[in-house]
């Protein structure tokens, strides 16, 4: 062993690793900025830099108005000086506006990001970092793709003096991070950091389709955010409110026109479909099924529109399975009576009362996920076959995914939630 216990191997991997984050994203930005005259053109060389180096292009161009003003306002000369200043800036930047909330049981922090920019290592210094302030540590290997991913946590782990929880290499990270969790409850941990698989920034599109951006905030209790899903749902009832009203403008008892004719045999038509599914004594709650089935459809559907289909929300997913279970056992309810319906539970003997009493949890739970797995999965499909085959391959794909998929999907919801009407009904 050598020099702090690192072989010639060690030391020559880690000199590399040294060179190659010199010569990396700050290396560039000094090679730009040395000797040079600061001028227009040095700001337009910078900001490529910074998008070169995966900056989002918002922020470089935020980074290089702000070295602008700061160069103004010290009245700067040098590219050396304006380097110090942008190095500053991106302190800045980068400190958060405020403290870290770690006081849960244990505080989880879920470190994503691009592949190579040093999570790993950044983990090992927050843990301990951590450890110096006196809290129970422990870190998660849920990065189970990259090779050596796991054994460099390890040693990470062994220099902060911290615990780690691994399984074998190409396991489920989501496995991986649940046992870790209830290690952590079981052993009392204050801070559990989890490593994750890195993505590249070709993959951006998949990792926004679990963000729900802010469309505007209502000025009211300290704000009241407005998200995208809910917006577009706001279009889709709109625009299922005003169908509503062309159609039913007009209609007759005498002499029906052509549009009321068909409009009265595809209602027909919907309720002879749902009638055999929900059963006689559910016959009443059609309308909701068929307003439901309507809605799904049309929201799956909008990604054809340029939208961003509000099922690919799990808030969205979330209400509508909600809204489903509390019309099933309001109908139990109704049909049973209070006493009738609570000794429903019991049925068909008293043993199996604590299982009836959590498939009230489990059914929206799965109503939810099955529809916004279905529909988020379906986008994943999508992008990875964009990646990997002929570009008219994909638009055949998307009649699939997005039309066949997205129609099914509102068929399913539909019909396990008249199903579970007729349960109740029975």
């Amino acid at each position: 062993m050598g020099l702090f216990g690192f072989g010639k191997k060690e030391k020559d991997k880690m000199k590399d690793g040294l060179e190659k984050t010199r010569t990396g994203f700050w290396g560039n930005i000094l090679n730009t900025l040395t000797g040079s005259k600061i001028d227009d053109d040095l700001y337009d060389e910078l900001e490529e830099q910074l998008i070169l180096a995966d900056v989002g292009g918002d922020v470089a161009m935020k980074l290089v108005d702000a070295l602008r003003d700061r160069v103004q306002e010290k009245g700067l000369k040098t590219g050396e000086q304006a380097a110090d200043a942008l190095r500053d800036i991106i302190a800045d930047e980068m400190r958060p506006e405020t403290e870290m909330a770690l006081d849960g049981h244990p505080a989880v922090i879920l470190v994503i990001g691009v592949n190579g920019v040093g999570k790993t290592t950044t983990i090992g210094k927050i843990a301990k970092q951590l450890t110096s302030q006196g809290k129970k540590v422990m870190l998660v290997a849920g990065d189970t793709f990259r090779a050596a991913a796991i054994d460099q946590l390890e040693v990470w782990t062994q220099r902060a003096g911290v615990d780690l929880v691994k399984h074998a290499e190409g396991s489920d990270p989501a496995a991986v991070v649940f046992d870790a969790v209830t290690a952590a409850k079981a052993r009392k941990t204050d801070v559990l950091i989890c490593d994750t698989a890195g993505r590249l920034h070709n993959k951006k599109n998949l990792m926004e389709e679990l963000n729900c951006d802010t469309v505007f905030t209502i000025p009211l209790f300290g704000g009241i955010p407005i998200y995208e899903s809910v917006v577009v749902t706001w279009i889709i009832m709109a625009v299922i409110l005003l169908l509503c009203l062309i159609l039913v403008k007009g209609l007759r008892v005498e002499n029906p026109s052509r549009k009321q004719v068909v409009l009265e045999l595809a209602v027909s038509k919907l309720y002879g479909f749902f009638e055999d599914t929900i059963g006689e004594n559910g016959k009443a709650y059609i309308p909701y099924l068929a307003a439901v089935a309507i809605y799904i459809g049309i929201a799956n559907l909008i990604g054809l529109l340029g939208f961003k289909p509000p099922t690919k929300d799990m808030n969205v997913t979330v209400a509508l399975a909600l809204m489903s279970i509390i019309l099933i056992e309001a109908a139990g309810v109704r049909k049973k009576g209070t006493k009738g319906w609570l000794k429903s539970f019991a049925e068909p003997m008293p043993v199996v009362l604590p299982i009836n009493i959590l498939e009230i949890f489990i059914k929206p739970l799965s109503l939810c996920m099955r529809l916004f797995g279905n529909v988020l999965g379906s986008f994943v499909i999508m992008e990875l076959l964009k990646m990997v085959v002929p570009p008219v391959l994909p638009a055949i794909f998307s009649c699939y995914f997005d039309i066949f998929d997205g129609l099914i999907q509102a068929y399913v919801f539909v019909f396990l939630t008249g199903l579970f009407i007729k349960e109740a009904t029975e």
